[in-house]
Formats: C-alpha cells, structure tokens, sequence
C-alpha cells in the first residue's frame, strides 16, 4: 500500500509538470521559505515576477516568469532546478537562465509554529542569451518564521557574484549584488497527509545592481507564484 501512495503521487507530479510547463513555458523567480523538503518529497512551482527601475519608475519593467522543480534529497536538505524565461516585450528574451540551488535547514528542524527557521543555501545560473552570456553564483540566506499551518513569513537575502565565466574571478568577488526579499507562503486549503498541498507565494524586493556592474541602477522585484507540494510536507 505504502509503494502504491508513493508511485501514485509521483506520477502526479510528472502531470502537473507538464500542466505547468504548457502555462509558463518556462533570474531566478522562486520564492521559498527556509523550511526545506521532507526526504523524497517533490514539488513543482509557477511564478512570475516584475522587475522596475528602482531609480526610474518610468522606465519599462522587466517581466520573468519561471518553472521550478524540487525535492527532499536528504534530511532537512532540498536542492532545486528552474528554468526562467523573460517574457519583456521587444527584449529579446535576454534575462532567459537555467538555475540550480540547494538549501540547508540549521534551526527549528521539528517545524514547530512561532520558532526562527534558518536555512542557508547555494544557488548557480546561467543566463544563456548569447548577447549576455553570464554566470550568477549566488549565496542565498532563509528566514521564516510558521505563524500557523496555513501562513509563514519569510525573509530571504542574496549575495550574488556576476561573472563572464563559471566563477567570479579578481575583482569580481568584491563587487556583490544585494538582494532583499520579504514575502510569504499561504496555504490554500488546510493540509491532508494524502493529499497534494497547495500554497500561494508572494514576495517584494529591493536589490542593487540589477546588471550586477558596480555602477548599476537599484531595482525593485515584485513575485507571485504557485506552490504544488507532494503529499508528506
């Protein structure tokens, strides 16, 4: 009985990988709290998020939308793969980029409500438009904090190197792009153990450096998103 659940659920989520993927067709949009996956748990992800000219309002956003994919790899450690696809009409698809992150849950490992869930992590894109061509190492840190089961508040900071190459080299590596978000997950309906868990995202932040040169404009980041969580979270 216990291998039928487990089968079932998983080709639940090839299902809705391609339910979503015919929606978002496909910078890093996903919104996660600090709490990481249980072990051999997945979950699949939509968002959508607009970038603004934080020192020009007027001038034209940038809009990205994103397919995630994650699983529990391990015990309080998730990795995850996204794909984000800039939709920005009459921009040439430029910020399109491949994403590979994990995460490690340090603090409140029981889950408990109203308890600091820290979770520090690693992220690496690559942003494959041949007229950008750029690779973002990025040192992402998690702070959530359960109110309840349905709603967690969560702050997420990012330390990004932008490089030409894999890895920053020289003086690449003193100048970071900064990245605060501040948002929240809310669960849509109250969880069931045999039941997919669906939870809604949303997030606002403020970076430096959109282009991630030293004299580049400060930005501002809106996000939205979809969360569809496999049975056991």
């Amino acid at each position: 009985m216990k291998l039928l659940r487990i089968n079932t659920w998983k080709v639940d989520l090839l299902f809705l990988i391609g339910v979503v993927s015919f929606f978002f067709s496909c910078v890093m949009t996903s919104f996660y709290e600090a709490r990481t996956l249980d072990k051999g748990q997945g979950s699949i992800s939509g968002t959508y998020m607009r970038v603004h000219n934080a020192e020009d309002l007027s001038d034209d956003p940038i809009n990205l939308v994103g397919l995630g994919l994650r699983v529990g790899a391990g015990d309080n450690f998730d990795i995850g793969l996204n794909h984000t696809l800039d939709v920005t009409k009459n921009n040439d698809n430029a910020f399109n980029a491949f994403w590979v992150d994990c995460k490690l849950q340090l603090s409140n490992r029981e889950n408990k409500y109203n308890r600091l869930t820290f979770s520090p992590g690693l992220m690496k894109g690559y942003i494959y438009d041949s007229d950008v061509d750029l690779s973002v190492t990025s040192i992402p840190f998690y702070f959530s904090l359960p109110v309840s089961e349905r709603f967690s508040p969560t702050f997420i900071y990012r330390h990004d190197f932008i490089s030409n190459k894999v890895l920053p080299e020289g003086e690449e590596w003193t100048n970071p792009r900064h990245h605060f978000m501040l948002g929240g997950q809310y669960t849509l309906f109250a969880p069931k153990e045999d039941k997919w868990i669906k939870k809604l995202s949303f997030s606002i932040g403020l970076g430096n450096a959109l282009d991630g040169s030293p004299d580049g404009n400060d930005f501002l980041s809106f996000g939205l998103g979809i969360q569809l969580f496999s049975p056991g979270y």
